[in-house]
């Protein structure tokens, strides 16, 4: 109420509006859950109304926040989880659709998840590629994305779903996942290494890696496999160990293949030269028993 008398100028001892202090009363208001002050808030960042300049960016965030109050979209997506737990394939993917057109992202996730699964044939040939790619790539767009759907579009994209490989995109979608600490992002990660993908040093920063470890790919692989076993997920703890393990051995091998090499030659020759010892040994104690009986 106090922004709407700033607005309209009917605040005492005011003789025209104040569209700045109006901002300031709808904006506290809305950050408190208000539903009028967030109408008034998004409106405002998206005109620049009491701002210095518009925001159409933050306008388009509040009012998202708006729409998905409203609970018509949770009836919607509660349907669909109803029909999904009575595997009512086509009932919950007519549900899961309503929401994600919407632009619900937990709409978009499961209808994405419908298409991937596929049961019953629900998701026709012809269309499941594009479903999945489709909402998948929505899902990833929401402000608190879901690391899995981060993968998915990061595997779309390094394996060319579509017909058209793009590298760069599947980098930052696997480093996005290993940002929210997802050890399938990190893992993913170290594997692109090991294909020669160069990952940029702010990307590294980002996850929390020294840029300094790009000296080789092997200690980058390194660093990427020891977030991997770390991770509070303990399902990844036996592949990222082992990933490790063969890296770490792998760049012995490399290192000291040489020294190895020679280390096998001579190894391989003092058992030769005993066994050969033995044998002739051997022979010579039973010629010396026959000839002594």
């Amino acid at each position: 109420n106090l922004g709407h008398l700033y607005w309209s100028g009917n605040y005492p001892g005011l003789k025209k509006p104040d569209r700045a202090k109006a901002f300031e009363c709808f904006w506290r208001s809305a950050q408190r859950g208000h539903i009028e002050g967030s109408i008034q808030s998004a409106m405002m960042f998206y005109n620049g109304y009491g701002l210095q300049e518009r925001n159409a960016y933050n306008g388009a965030i509040w009012a998202r926040f708006i729409a998905e109050m409203s609970p018509e979209l949770g009836k919607t997506l509660r349907n669909g989880l109803l029909a999904f737990r009575q595997k009512h394939w086509s009932k919950s993917l007519l549900f899961y659709l309503l929401a994600a057109e919407s632009g619900l992202e937990q709409g978009e996730f499961n209808m994405a998840y419908l298409c991937e699964e596929n049961p019953e044939g629900l998701a026709e040939s012809f269309i499941e590629k594009d479903c999945k790619w489709k909402y998948y790539n929505l899902s990833t767009l929401a402000e608190w994305p879901s690391s899995y759907a981060q993968i998915k579009m990061g595997d779309y994209h390094w394996y060319g779903c579509g017909g058209k490989r793009d590298v760069s995109s599947a980098v930052k979608m696997y480093a996005k996942a290993a940002q929210q600490q997802d050890p399938q992002g990190l893992y993913n990660l170290a594997y692109l290494v090991g294909e020669g993908v160069d990952i940029n040093n702010t990307t590294l920063i980002k996850i929390g890696i020294n840029p300094a470890h790009k000296k080789d790919n092997a200690t980058l692989m390194s660093e990427f496999y020891g977030k991997c076993r770390e991770s509070r997920n303990s399902d990844a703890f036996i592949p990222c160990t082992l990933a490790l393990a063969r890296v770490q051995l792998l760049d012995i091998w490399q290192k000291y293949q040489g020294f190895l090499k020679l280390s096998s030659v001579l190894g391989v020759a003092m058992v030769t030269s005993l066994t050969a010892f033995a044998v002739h040994a051997h022979i010579r104690g039973n010629r010396l028993n026959v000839d002594t009986v």
